[in-house]
C-alpha cells in the first residue's frame, strides 16, 4: 500500500509541476509531453577552437574576475523522490523556463561568492537579453560572503552552515508551487571554462533557450534536506502535503506523527555534524553566465 501511495505522488508531483507543458503540436521541446524530441544539437564547439567557452553561449561574462553564474542543469542522483525518471525531465523544464532559478556571484579578488535565489519577470527568456540578466529574489534571503578554494579551472565550497531556500514556481502563472530548503550546501570540482562563461557543455536545442537536459555537467552539488525544515515546505495543489511527507513516502499531508525509521521512500540519515535527520541531494551541475542585478 506504500509503494502505491508513493508511486500516485510521483506521478501527482510530475503532473503538477508539468501543469503548463502542453506543447501538443510537438515544438521539439523537452517538456513533459509524448512528442519525440530528435532535434539535438550535438555540436558543443561552436567557433571551432576545441573547448566549449563564450562563444558557445549567448551571454558574455563582463568581468572575469566578478563572475555571475546561474545554474543551468541538475542532474540529480539523490534523494530518491525527486531524482526519479518521472520528475527530472520537469527539473529541466523548470531550469530552461527559469521558474527554478540558483545564483551564484563570485569574487575571485576576495575568493567569496554569494549564492541564493533568482527571479525574473520573463519566465520563460524569449531574447538573448532577456535570457542574459537576472536578478536576486527578494523574497528569499541570499547567503552571501562564503569563502571558496580554486585550484586550477576547479571551484570548491566547503559545507554552508546557512540554510539557502530555493523556490520553484508554477510555468502557468508564476504562482509558487513548493520550496527546497538546503543546509550544509557544499561545491566539488565546479570546473569553470578559460573564459569563466561556462561549468559543463551546453548541447542547445535548436531555435530554443533549452538547455538543462542535454548540458554535460562538470561539477558535483550536495545538501541536506533536513527533516523538520521539510516538514515545514509545503507542495501546493494538488499533492497538498510536505515535503517531507514526499521524501519520507507517506500518503499523509505531514511527518507530523511519522517514524523516521519507517519511511517507505527511504530513511533520513543524521546530518553530519549535527543531532538532526535528513536527506542528502546529490547532483552534477553546469551553470552558464548571466548579469545578476539587485
Amino acid at each position: 500500500m506504500r509503494s502505491t501511495w508513493l508511486a500516485l505522488y510521483v506521478v501527482a508531483l510530475a503532473g503538477m509541476l508539468a501543469n503548463a507543458c502542453d506543447d501538443a503540436g510537438g515544438d521539439g521541446d523537452s517538456d513533459a509531453d509524448t512528442d519525440v524530441d530528435t532535434d539535438v544539437d550535438t555540436d558543443t564547439d561552436a567557433d571551432g577552437d576545441g573547448s566549449a567557452d563564450c562563444a558557445d553561449w549567448p551571454c558574455a561574462q563582463r568581468d572575469r574576475n566578478h563572475i555571475g553564474l546561474r545554474v543551468t542543469a541538475m542532474h540529480l542522483s539523490a534523494p530518491a523522490a525527486l531524482a526519479s525518471a518521472a520528475l527530472q525531465p520537469i527539473l529541466n523544464d523548470r531550469l530552461d523556463g527559469f521558474h527554478f532559478l540558483l545564483l551564484v556571484e563570485a569574487d575571485f579578488t576576495s575568493s567569496t561568492l554569494d549564492i541564493g535565489a533568482g527571479w525574473t519577470e520573463t519566465q520563460p527568456p524569449t531574447s538573448d537579453a532577456e535570457f542574459c540578466t537576472v536578478q536576486w529574489n527578494p523574497d528569499f534571503a541570499v547567503v552571501r560572503n562564503v569563502p571558496f578554494a580554486l585550484e586550477g579551472d576547479s571551484v570548491s565550497v566547503e559545507p554552508i552552515a546557512s540554510t539557502l531556500v530555493i523556490p520553484v514556481y508554477s510555468q502557468i502563472d508564476g504562482a509558487l508551487l513548493m520550496t527546497l530548503p538546503m543546509s550544509l550546501l557544499e561545491l566539488d570540482g565546479v570546473t569553470l571554462s578559460e573564459d569563466r562563461c561556462l561549468v559543463g557543455t551546453p548541447h542547445p536545442r535548436p531555435g530554443t533557450y533549452e538547455y538543462a537536459g542535454d548540458w554535460e555537467p562538470a561539477g558535483r552539488f550536495t545538501a541536506w534536506i533536513g527533516w523538520d525544515d521539510a516538514d515545514a515546505a509545503m507542495i501546493s495543489d494538488p499533492l497538498n502535503l510536505t515535503l517531507c511527507a514526499l521524501l519520507c513516502g507517506l500518503p499523509g499531508p505531514t511527518c507530523e506523527d511519522a517514524d523516521p525509521a519507517e519511511c517507505p521512500q527511504g530513511a533520513p540519515v543524521t546530518i553530519p555534524g549535527t543531532d538532526r535527520l535528513g536527506w542528502q541531494i546529490q547532483a552534477q551541475v553546469g551553470a552558464g553566465a548571466v548579469t545578476i542585478t539587485e
